[in-house]
């Protein structure tokens, strides 16, 4: 329970008096007591910091006022696009998208890199067109680039369609400025070891943490990597078994390698303090290929068709399914609305690759599933080169493969799997898509018995549901079809997730690629980690946060109850 609305209406007036704007009104609370998820957690507070100076004041407020007898604690949040419940709490909100936005200009390496220094609260879709404009990109983009910023996708070290060959968001963080419990602002970065022998002196809350970690690595560095999850993505826990970038313990001590409590930041949920300033390393962007799409009429060849793809290095291998398709063709006017609705040439030219796909390609048999693969390179004839191997690969081992060169049936493929969330939620009347199952990955070798035996339990839901997702990393997002006015919904998912995540581990899979543990999964970590590890992750958690004041019940400690804290509304 949250403490008394007298102690927040005190602490909004202390922080007002110190120039933060706040707001405790019924109707900004209701707007913070949702996100993408599947979760309603209403708020007491909410505040809105200008700069680094200012979430510096709100913590060492809110450590005093703790110390006084209350119980406040703080969760960032930035566009609310998440789908775990990370941003949700029933204290104080700390909105970084307001003020904490914006960035700085392009800095070019000698090596052909380049960094850039962006605010938690600046959006993607700006900080790409300015890095693209310069010949960079930050290749781990979520497929809600369009309306997430840059502190969502570095707090759940998001990943997306690229992320096959490029990674997650973690590995293009070069800097971190970030605020600690006790109410300093912190820079991490890769430390080698005489820099790290410095740190470890220091008298402060970090010098504190690179001491603990330090000591954990030092003394059980073969465990703690051993008990990294085996998956292709992982965005759950606490990375710290990618802290150390050194071949072992005693080459790093001699000046080889870095350390670094980037990778246990990214990715935290804000559980470890909060981000007020990012610097990124971006790369030059590279020339991308036509497209391949490949239709999979039976879910039996889903698995060796991905696997065959894999051997060409392709940049990503999306997927959408039958279901996706046929919600696309009877509601042709979404794209319309959704993306064409200052151009009527460019939707009639999607309306006319759609037909000419369902005369001359589908002819009017929609597969089980479509795959949509492209390759990069240097140059496109490079990219092109990848992608025709393929090609040939695919038609040699007698799979229909389709080489698309033209830029309008390109863009109609695409446009129906980014689509494929929003569309989902016209399926039926009265439902939401439930993002609760949409993070699950399995090793493309089980996919056709994963997904038979996934299809029958949610059969057994009477669960209705639209699939998409990252083919080449076996990572699906499922989001079955609920009506949340339903008493009955909140028991049905906790049923659904207990039934759906014990399959994906029986087949070898992470339930979480990408978006992280949140509400939704941390009560769930046993099945990924040993208690030993588990045990690593409260310890870390209580070095960076001994007071528990950022974001309770995330990553450890789980608070909110699943069933309890499911949203009401659709």
């Amino acid at each position: 329970m949250s403490t008394h609305t007298t102690d927040y209406t005190h602490l909004a007036e202390t922080l007002q008096a110190l120039g933060i704007e706040c707001d405790m009104s019924l109707d900004t609370r209701t707007r913070y007591a949702t996100d993408e998820s599947v979760f309603a957690v209403m708020p007491e507070l909410i505040v809105f910091p200008k700069d680094t100076a200012q979430v510096q004041t709100i913590v060492r407020t809110v450590g005093e006022l703790n110390q006084q007898g209350n119980a406040f604690s703080l969760t960032p949040r930035a566009a609310g696009t998440g789908l775990s419940g990370g941003s949700l709490n029933d204290s104080v909100i700390i909105d970084t998208a307001k003020y904490l936005s914006g960035f700085d200009e392009l800095l070019i390496l000698p090596d052909g890199t380049a960094r850039i220094a962006a605010r938690p609260g600046a959006f993607f879709r700006d900080f790409d067109a300015y890095t693209k404009k310069h010949g960079f990109f930050l290749p781990p983009y979520p497929s809600s680039r369009d309306i997430c910023t840059v502190g969502g996708m570095v707090a759940n070290n998001a990943a997306g369609p690229d992320s096959l060959k490029y990674g997650h968001t973690a590995q293009y963080v070069a800097e971190l400025e970030v605020v600690l419990h006790d109410g300093w602002a912190y820079t991490l970065k890769p430390l080698q070891f005489d820099e790290l022998c410095d740190a470890i002196r220091q008298d402060n809350a970090l010098g504190a943490v690179y001491r603990d970690v330090w000591m954990r690595i030092e003394n059980s560095l073969d465990i703690l990597q051993a008990g990294k999850p085996e998956s292709s993505k992982n965005s759950s826990g606490y990375a710290i078994w990618d802290v150390l970038k050194a071949d072992s313990i005693e080459s790093f001590k001699t000046g080889q390698g870095t350390f670094s409590l980037i990778p246990l930041f990214a990715g935290s949920q804000g559980t470890l303090g909060i981000i007020t300033n990012i610097v990124f390393s971006v790369i030059p962007e590279t020339e991308v290929s036509d497209l391949l799409v490949v239709p999979i009429q039976h879910i039996e060849s889903i698995g060796e068709g991905i696997q065959t793809l894999l051997e060409h290095n392709p940049r990503n291998i999306e997927i959408f399914d039958d279901r996706t398709y046929k919600l696309a063709r009877s509601n042709l006017s979404f794209f319309k609305t959704q993306f064409y609705a200052q151009s009527f040439t460019q939707y009639m030219r999607f309306l006319f690759h759609f037909w000419m796909n369902e005369l001359f390609s589908f002819k009017q048999r929609t597969p089980s599933f479509v795959l949509l693969v492209t390759f990069d390179g240097v140059t496109k004839v490079q990219a092109n080169k990848e992608l025709k191997a393929a090609y040939m690969h695919m038609h040699a081992e007698g799979r229909r493969a389709w080489y698309v060169r033209s830029a309008g049936r390109t863009e109609m493929f695409w446009k129906i799997r980014f689509a494929s969330y929003s569309l989902a939620k016209l399926g039926k009347e009265n439902r939401r898509p439930a993002a609760f199952l949409e993070d699950m990955i399995i090793p493309p070798r089980f996919l056709p018995e994963f997904l038979a035996e996934l299809t029958e339990t949610l059969r057994t839901y009477d669960a209705e549901y639209a699939m998409h997702g990252h083919g080449g990393n076996g990572h699906f997002h499922f989001y079955p079809l609920l009506d949340f006015t339903n008493p009955e919904t909140p028991r049905k998912i906790k049923q659904m997730a207990d039934d759906c995540f014990a399959l994906a581990r029986r087949y070898k899979g992470n339930i979480c690629g990408e978006h992280n543990d949140g509400i939704i999964r941390t009560p769930y970590l046993s099945q990924l980690f040993t208690q030993d590890m588990l045990a690593t992750f409260v310890a870390i958690e209580h070095a960076f946060d001994p007071n528990d004041i950022f974001n309770p019940g995330k990553k450890v400690h789980p608070k909110f109850d699943i069933v309890s804290y499911i949203r009401k509304t659709n």
